[in-house]
């Protein structure tokens, strides 16, 4: 009986939605200052690369279901 060889599998990951400052303003729908602020006090999840913040779509996402499930609480 002969082993039957496969082929390996090839996954394909999407990458990850950065954001910038102004474009995680607008998706939050607060002030830029306001952001800047909520990143700095590690409030809202961000990162900051040299000078400028940057901002994962998927976790912001979720710290907004966190936070619209926290006030039905």
């Amino acid at each position: 009986m002969h082993a039957l060889k496969t082929s390996p599998k090839i996954i394909v990951l999407r990458p990850r939605k950065a954001l910038k400052a102004d474009e995680a303003a607008k998706f939050l729908d607060i002030g830029m200052s306001s952001l800047y602020r909520y990143a700095r006090a590690g409030i809202i999840p961000g990162r900051k690369i040299g000078s400028d913040w940057r901002f994962s779509k998927l976790a912001l996402e979720k710290w907004l279901d966190a936070q619209v499930k926290e006030e039905n609480d």
